[in-house]
């Protein structure tokens, strides 16, 4: 970009608190409103969430179930989004909750967006405790059923981190870091969890897109200086 362009620019993320120009060298720095930001996950997802909130509450709509949108944040996996079940018994979790990364059909939907080489170096730096009655402690059980869910282009899970709770989940491409979209509920009300696939899917697939499109869009402005 031009000069002026990257002057202008700059102007506007200092006036935004998100740099700062060093008086005696001239230089930009991360300003507070970029760490606050960065320590923030609900701020960094936000535009994630923004794309997908159109299609996860046309999901729940037609499973009539809680759809939930998950990231990778380190060893845990965040939810970042989702749109709960007007059912009157149902399973609901809060913006922000956590889990380990590697539990459930959202953990390893996330794991299976990685590449073999990131997976093994995070699988070595952490443990695997006995989380639920289901779940397996073996690394290479696990790496197995990332190997499957990496084949089949889903997951899913009955019991393993929330007891009575049944999930599915498929990945979402086209961002910056790997993202799980879910439906879950009470496990005997989600008996064939299969019958969801379809929907999550096409749900996924038109969130990819629409992240496609913005991130395109932004490309677009960025290289015209608008």
């Amino acid at each position: 970009m031009g000069q002026a362009t990257v002057h202008r620019l700059l102007n506007t993320l200092e006036f935004a608190g998100m740099v700062i120009q060093d008086n005696s060298d001239r230089k930009y720095s991360p300003g507070p409103m970029f760490w606050k930001a960065a320590s923030d996950p609900h701020l960094m997802y936000q535009s994630l969430v923004t794309c997908a909130h159109d299609e996860m509450k046309r999901l729940q709509e037609a499973t009539g179930e809680t759809v939930g949108m998950y990231v990778q944040f380190g060893a845990r996996r965040l939810l970042v989004g989702g749109v709960e079940s007007r059912q009157r018994i149902k399973y609901v979790v809060e913006r922000g909750y956590e889990a380990p990364i590697y539990t459930g059909a959202p953990g390893r939907v996330l794991l299976s967006s990685l590449t073999t080489t990131e997976l093994e170096k995070l699988l070595n730096e952490i443990e695997l405790p006995l989380v639920g009655p289901t779940w397996v402690t073996s690394k290479t059980a696990l790496m197995a059923e990332v190997r499957k869910t990496r084949e089949r282009g889903y997951a899913k899970s009955s019991g393993e981190w929330a007891p009575g709770a049944t999930a599915i989940s498929v990945p979402v491409k086209k961002h910056s870091c790997p993202v799980a979209l879910s439906v879950f509920g009470p496990s005997f009300r989600i008996v064939e969890p299969d019958r969801f696939l379809q929907d999550l899917l096409e749900a996924a697939n038109r969130i990819s897109v629409r992240l496609r499109d913005t991130h395109r869009s932004r490309s677009a402005n960025r290289r015209s200086g608008g």
